[in-house]
Formats: structure tokens, C-alpha cells, sequence
């Protein structure tokens, strides 16, 4: 009785799909996890200090604030961002010293600063009208030539506070303009005060009769 033998099938033979994992080789990657901003995005009375953090060790962070996507040409995040008016900051996180790891997707947050520059936008304009017509330059000072002369007072902001005067011999007033002032003196000093959300600003006349 004769026993066959097993057949012998080369490897060369054995389909590509059935060889081990081991011969073939994989790689991964992994994305970078966008970052997180603190203060959050959002609408703030005042100027705001701004920290871009990354979990990930060993990753360089790049950020605009001007509208555009941020590259690793943009500015290097070193600290923390002083944002001072309404705009909205953007980064990405880049792996530096890690490999196998994609940059992260652009995250953003939108700050808006609704504060308003007091002292710029609230301070005294000083404006006088002589003999009823008024100087369309701002100023503070003139000189007339009688005590007798109409002078009329009129500064801005015409709205948004309050006023008060002072003014020779006791005078006191809380209108914003004060018309057909006295002149009891050579050289008279009427000061305004105006008052807005809590902050006082000064601004002084000084009327002088040649």
C-alpha cells in the first residue's frame, strides 16, 4: 500500500492577504487637540489677559489676532495676549519635538471690548460766542474789549452727564451753557465740571476785558 505524500506549497505561493501584519508594516498619526483660551470668547467691560493652553508636551503654538489663518510664520505664542479691543484670536498647536503627531485644527475666540475711552471721548470742548456768534474753533480763552460785551459759554459734550459751574463773585450754575456772563473783573475764570458715569472732568474759561 503506497502513502502519498504531502505536497509542499512554496511560500511565494501563499496570497498576499493570508501573510502575517508583521511583514507588511503600519504607521499612525495622531491630530494635535485644538487648545482652549481663558478667559472663554466673549463680550468683556474691559481690556482682557488672554492664555492659549495645550495639553500636548512638546508642541509650539502660533496665533493671529489680524483675521488670518495662523501658520507656523505667525506669531509664537511665548505668554499670556493682552487683547484691548474687539477682535478675535486665533492659534494652531504644532508638534516640535514629538513626531507621528499632525498639527491641530485652528481654534478661535472672539473678544469683544465694549468699554469706551473716557477721557478721549468724554472730556470738555471748550466753545465761547462773543457778541452772539459763536467761534467755531474750540477754545477756552478770549479777550473783549467791554465788561459790557456779550459772552456766552457753551461747551461739549452736549449730552450723556451732568454740569456745574463756578465763577466770579459766587456764581454757580448747572446748565451745560451759560450765556450773557458777568464780567466784574479784568481777567474773570468760569470753570465747568462735567460728570459722566461717576468721573469728573474740568475745564476752565478765562474771559479777560481790555
Amino acid at each position: 500500500m503506497s502513502t502519498a505524500k504531502p505536497s509542499r506549497i512554496h511560500p511565494r505561493t501563499i496570497p498576499k492577504h493570508r501573510r502575517s501584519l508583521s511583514s507588511q508594516g503600519e504607521s499612525c498619526t495622531t491630530t494635535l487637540a485644538t487648545h482652549s483660551f481663558s478667559p472663554a470668547a466673549g463680550t468683556y467691560p474691559s481690556a482682557q489677559t488672554v492664555t492659549i493652553s495645550d495639553a500636548a508636551n512638546g508642541t509650539t503654538i502660533y496665533y493671529t489676532t489680524n483675521g488670518t489663518t495662523p501658520t507656523t510664520s505667525s506669531t509664537k505664542y511665548t505668554g499670556p495676549i493682552t487683547v484691548g479691543s474687539s477682535e478675535t484670536v486665533e492659534a494652531i498647536a504644532v508638534a516640535t519635538s514629538v513626531s507621528g503627531w499632525v498639527n491641530s485644527a485652528t481654534g478661535s475666540a472672539a473678544y469683544t471690548i465694549t468699554s469706551p475711552n473716557c477721557s478721549a471721548t468724554y472730556r470738555i470742548t471748550p466753545y465761547i460766542a462773543v457778541g452772539g456768534v459763536w467761534n467755531t474753533t474750540s477754545e477756552s480763552t478770549v479777550t473783549v474789549p467791554s465788561a459790557t460785551t456779550s459772552v456766552d459759554l457753551g461747551p461739549w459734550p452736549q449730552s450723556g452727564g451732568s454740569w456745574s459751574w463756578t465763577g466770579p463773585n459766587g456764581f454757580t450754575s448747572t446748565s451745560r451753557e451759560i450765556d450773557n456772563i458777568a464780567l466784574p473783573a479784568t481777567t474773570n475764570t468760569y470753570t465747568a465740571t462735567y460728570t459722566f458715569n461717576g468721573t469728573s472732568y474740568t475745564q476752565a474759561f478765562i474771559i479777560t476785558v481790555n
